[in-house]
């Protein structure tokens, strides 16, 4: 209550000032990768005086800190945003809704008269039924046993001959209503899609925040009214189309979409679109930079009864900085309009929008890992000379010369000038193996009890295909960062890189194999540790 009556101080004049009620329907909209800002444009007419302009229908979750109010014709004195205890409107459904409403109507009212005709129909059988049931009755009474013989034949037929024509009537009856029936199927589909078309448009629920502006006119005035909000309620990423051409100048190309959704509570109809690549969520400000201080203790000694225990010692002052997730950006913000209006449902429709389309130079690779794969797999490096940054994506439908082979979800994008790769998939004819020709590992389980272990590996590429291909073959050798654990690594051929992207024990050979190729690299290792210590797997 405190804060109800807070609230109405800044509206001096909530009670005597003239109340209007708007419909605010969406025009424009920025989608980013989460979030979008909603601006709705109300044109309205006051008189002159002190006047409430209340906008019925804001999206669910609307939050007055993120919304901003800009008014024409009029001065702006206050703005109230309420979220519960929403009062009723006052007014009607919004048009579109109120179209679909009375469509239903429509439809309900002709299943109705349907129905009536049916019935009406029916009224013969009815009849029918109950004068059959008359004349059975008649056989029945008392007074047919002191009938004499022609009464009682003459009887008989008339009834027979009455029933019969009873039940031709019912029968007929009958057939006229089921042929009037026949329009029910089609009007119940009728009467559910209306109500699907009017379920899409998400009519506003009686509890939808309410924004009220208060404004002054110092004389009849007309004006419009713009109220910008944030809602992280709608997304979008991006969508990509590879295809690579192979052949002795190889290119890729990158056909760039968007796909778009919200789920904002209400239907966007006809709005101006346009898509950013802010993050909203990204940080404004660099990181805290805080005095290095090192310390030094003296750890205390152990009492006997603390031999066996945790040593207790003053622990160092240590600050941290919070780690983030931030979105990859190359300068400014991209930002793209699309030129046509956009209607998109809320919870319901994911749209799909062209964006661009993007070539590349590109070198190719065959890239072969034996001791996991059995094939070689096909990888385009590029550097992003676009202009602009690739954008993360978990949709990219891979093409290799016209033929779909995929999609891949993890493109992690590639910053403005910066090299990337994309994977184009495996080459069945390049054959890999890895064969280990000797091992000496004493023990079983997690833990071994032996102080030395030793491998011996062959590595065997074998080209099936017939082109000719420079194969990177990767391999990774056993690496200690102790001194009490020594290494011995020898590969055969030497490696062609060593540490390959900085990782300790990674090796790598490039070899050009021609059609029917194969090739060998042995890989031997040793470890020892000393007694009394064991090795973790």
């Amino acid at each position: 209550m405190r804060l109800l009556a807070a609230s109405l101080l800044l509206f001096p004049t909530i009670a005597q000032a003239d109340t209007f009620p708007l419909r605010s329907p969406v025009s424009k909209v920025t989608i980013y990768p989460y979030g979008a800002m909603i601006v709705r444009e109300v044109p309205f007419e006051v008189p002159a005086g002190q006047h409430q302009l209340v906008l019925l229908d804001m999206s669910e979750g609307a939050r007055l800190e993120y919304i901003r109010v800009d008014v024409t014709g009029v001065r702006k004195d206050a703005v109230l945003l309420r979220t519960e205890s929403v009062p009723p409107s006052g007014v009607g459904l919004a048009p579109d809704v109120q179209a679909a409403e009375e469509r239903i109507e429509q439809v309900e009212e002709e299943i109705a008269r349907v129905r009536d005709r049916a019935a009406e129909a029916r009224l013969p059988s009815t009849t029918a039924n109950v004068r059959a049931r008359f004349l059975g009755n008649i056989g029945q009474s008392d007074t047919i046993g002191t009938a004499d013989l022609d009464h009682l034949r003459a009887l008989s037929q008339m009834i027979g001959e009455e029933v019969q024509a009873v039940y031709a009537a019912g029968v007929t009856a009958e057939a006229e209503a089921r042929q009037i029936e026949r329009a029910l199927p089609d009007l119940e589909r009728e009467l559910a899609n209306a109500k699907q078309a009017r379920d899409a448009l998400k009519p506003r629920s009686s509890d939808s925040p309410q924004l009220t502006v208060s404004v002054t006119a110092g004389q009849a005035a007309t004006g419009t009214l713009t109220v910008t909000s944030f809602s992280d309620a709608a997304y979008w990423e991006p969508a990509y189309e590879a295809y690579l051409t192979r052949g002795e100048a190889p290119s890729l190309r990158l056909d760039r979409g968007a796909l778009v959704s919200q789920e904002t509570g209400e239907a966007w109809t006809d709005i101006d679109l346009t898509l950013s690549t802010v993050d909203p969520d990204e940080k404004l400000m660099n990181s805290k930079v805080w005095s290095n201080v090192r310390r030094v203790y003296t750890p205390k000694p152990l009492e006997p009864s603390e031999v066996h225990g945790e040593p207790v010692m003053e622990a160092p002052v240590v600050v941290e900085d919070s780690l983030m997730m931030t979105a990859m950006q190359a300068g400014y913000a991209v930002t793209y309009h699309y030129p046509a209006p956009i209607t998109l449902a809320s919870d319901a429709d994911e749209l799909r929008l062209e964006l661009d389309s993007k070539s590349f130079e590109t070198e190719l690779e065959a890239r072969a890992f034996p001791r996991r794969d059995e094939t070689a797999y096909l990888v385009a490096k590029l550097t992003n000379d676009s202009g602009e940054a690739l954008l993360p994506s978990a949709t990219v439908a891979i093409h290799v010369d016209g033929t779909f082979l995929g999609v891949w979800n993890k493109f992690a994008g590639i910053v403005q000038g910066d090299e990337g790769e994309l994977p184009f998939g495996p080459i069945k004819g390049i054959r890999l193996e890895a064969t280990v020709l000797n091992r000496n590992e004493a023990g079983r389980g997690i833990i071994t009890r032996s102080n030395e272990r030793s491998e011996e590996i062959r590595y065997e590429v074998r080209n099936l295909t017939d082109e000719t291909w420079s194969v990177r073959v990767l391999g990774n050798t056993w690496v200690s960062e102790q001194e009490a654990l020594q290494v011995n690594a020898r590969v055969t051929p030497a490696a062609d890189e060593t540490d390959v992207d900085d990782m300790k024990g990674v090796v790598a050979w490039t070899i050009d194999m021609a059609p029917g190729d194969t090739k060998t690299i042995t890989l031997e290792q040793t470890m020892s540790w000393p007694e009394g210590m064991e090795l973790i797997r």
